[in-house]
């Protein structure tokens, strides 16, 4: 989210600090450095090609599970204590969830955080991130894993919502099966 840490920036720092990548040649510690700053971009730099495509692709999948866990383990702790949840949400939590994030989420669209207007939006455009997924044995991590259905349970029961679902999983599905 745009208040947050840029958490490319912040790995790159946390590499420089530990000196994680003494030894490693200088073209492919450029490669590293290149990956992780541009993971967490909303949109890879067209221009990207080899080793650092497939590096930024990789990380920004990793990435992906790793939220996937952290996120559905905070609304289990979230709906179980409300009051005594640790993290600021910096969006309202109420029922409603925005249309515009509903259409694009049925479109195969990318959100921008600055779009959202609910927590309930937050969870959509979480749903929404399978589209940005870069290969199938991930979907298949996050299928197995029941990340998206963990994310379902904490929406409302609306038709919106059951179309969400029903888009989101033929499309997990599909890849995989392409595989």
């Amino acid at each position: 989210d745009p208040r947050s840490i840029n958490h490319s920036k912040l790995g790159l720092e946390a590499l420089g600090q530990t000196n994680a990548l003494d030894g490693v040649d200088e073209k492919e510690r450029q490669i590293i450095e290149k990956a992780i700053e541009y993971h967490g971009r909303m949109e890879l730099p067209a221009d990207l090609d080899g080793q650092c495509l497939l590096l930024s692709r990789l990380l920004r999948d990793a990435d992906k599970l790793d939220i996937y866990y952290v996120i559905t383990n905070y609304y289990e702790q979230y709906v179980r204590d409300p009051d005594g949840f640790k993290l600021e949400l910096e969006l309202p939590d109420i029922p409603e969830c925005s249309q515009h994030v509903v259409d694009a989420t049925l479109k195969g669209k990318k959100i921008d955080h600055s779009e959202l207007r609910t927590l309930n939006d937050m969870k959509i455009l979480q749903l929404g991130w399978v589209y940005d997924v870069n290969f199938p044995a991930t979907l298949k991590r996050i299928k197995q894993r029941k990340f998206l259905e963990k994310i379902i349970d904490f929406l409302p029961k609306t038709g919106n919502i059951e179309k969400i679902k029903t888009k989101v999983f033929e499309y997990v599905d599909s890849r995989i099966e392409q595989n």
